[in-house]
């Protein structure tokens, strides 16, 4: 009992070197500031409650009424109560149609109206054209159009500064994603027949199993995991920033000052490299549930974990995935390979730490590490578990359990080497 009190002692001792109030400043100005560049563009295109022209952020939410409404996955009768909200949309079209007179100069006096004129034109000149409007507050429209007569050309200009019209664009878009989901999968399978790629048939196969099995019934955005995905390989890279700050001064700082040397005189002394490297992993893993927890908290804000639930294969559109799981699922893998990686790198710094005399050489070791290891986190993160990928993700996830496995072994064999070592 008193020999494992010792231990504990030992290895509280190394965790309170390893946390001094300097390095821990240091990690959360960096962290403030590598959120301020390269994360906070994630929360800010990602309205909660969505509002203008932009479609990816009306189809959020959509997406939101959807799952608060009816959850997720939406069945075919609560898809056909969804369709109901078509005829509120057209009427405040119709009250802004109403309201310019240029409709009424021109016999449309109802959405209703216009569509017949749409199909007239349409009939009489095939011809499609595509202009850029922008509105009163510098919002770029798109706005497509028959050059059926200057006429018909001013109504779709006028109309694309009703919120309803595009709103309703986006509904119809949603409406005809659902209905059409099993033929879209059907001409991805077709698609992929031509394809020499090595996942041909496996790709082949998953398509198959999303339009038998249900799962495209599932409402998720792809501007959704999009965001989650970018911002989670921003704090990937983060995290392994954060590990490698905290944990390389922790062995070097001994080596510079010999304290290593005494270490050597007694059999407890040459363990104490062993409590080191426990230390740097335990402290790497706290520190990367500390940015998981507050980084994370912060993209709650978006209103994100609403879709927790909601499985990641969906009508409304790419990427889709290997795995048939949930938002909550995906968002828990991916903080998984971010724990990878930062109990990597850290174990690539005890490493490096071992063979430098002082923290200059130091340096000029873990800044390649850092570079390698962001590399490899954005490998592995890239279009994570997407079918669609070039990369095979099984050969991604493969690599970085042979990089952590080669990682934490090189580290247990300097440990053991430690051990054997003699003072000349």
């Amino acid at each position: 009992m008193i020999l494992k009190g010792q231990k504990m002692r030992l290895l509280i001792y190394e965790l309170k070197k390893i946390w001094n109030i300097k390095i821990i400043v240091i990690i959360a100005v960096l962290s403030a500031l590598f959120y301020s560049f390269f994360m906070d563009i994630h929360i800010a295109v990602y309205p909660k409650n969505a509002e203008g022209r932009d479609i990816g952020a009306v189809q959020i939410k959509y997406a939101h009424y959807l799952t608060e409404r009816f959850g997720s996955p939406l069945m075919q009768h609560e898809f056909d109560e969804f369709q109901n909200n078509r005829d509120e949309i057209i009427s405040e079209v119709n009250r802004f149609i109403q309201s310019r007179p240029f409709f009424a100069e021109h016999g449309v006096f109802s959405y209703e109206d216009f569509e017949a004129l749409l199909t007239a034109s349409s009939e009489n000149d095939n011809e499609v054209r595509a202009v850029e409007v922008y509105s009163g507050d510098g919002d770029g429209i798109a706005v497509i159009f028959h050059s059926g007569g200057e006429y018909l050309d001013v109504m779709f200009v006028e109309l694309s500064y009703c919120p309803a019209y595009f709103q309703l664009s986006v509904f119809d878009g949603i409406v005809d994603m659902y209905n059409s989901a099993d033929d879209w999968v059907d001409r991805l399978v077709l698609s992929n027949i031509s394809d020499n790629a090595p996942l041909r048939e496996m790709r082949i196969q998953k398509l198959y199993t999303l339009r038998d099995s249900g799962e495209l019934q599932n409402i998720m955005t792809p501007h959704l995991l999009l965001s989650t995905l970018g911002y989670g390989q921003r704090l990937a890279i983060l995290a392994i920033l954060a590990a490698l700050i905290l944990v390389s001064q922790l062995i070097v700082t001994d080596r510079t000052t010999k304290v290593n040397w005494l270490q050597y005189t007694s059999k407890q002394g040459r363990n104490i490299l062993r409590k080191q490297f426990i230390a740097i992993l335990i402290s790497a893993a706290l520190m990367t549930t500390l940015l998981v927890v507050i980084f994370a908290g912060i993209f709650a804000t978006t209103g994100a974990y609403a879709f927790w639930n909601n499985g990641i294969n969906s009508f409304m559109g790419f990427p889709l995935h290997w795995l048939a799981i949930t938002y909550g699922q995906y968002c828990l893998l991916i903080i998984g390979v971010i724990y990878l990686l930062a109990i990597f790198a850290a174990a690539l710094a005890f490493v490096l730490s071992r063979f430098s005399q002082n923290k200059i050489k130091l340096l000029f070791k873990v800044i390649p590490t850092f570079v390698i290891a962001m590399l490899l986190a954005n490998w592995v993160l890239n279009e994570f578990l997407s079918i669609f990928y070039d990369g095979n993700i099984f050969v991604k996830l493969f690599a970085l359990l042979i990089s952590f496995i080669a990682g934490i072994g090189a580290a247990t064999l300097i440990i053991r080497r430690e051990k054997r070592v003699e003072i000349l």
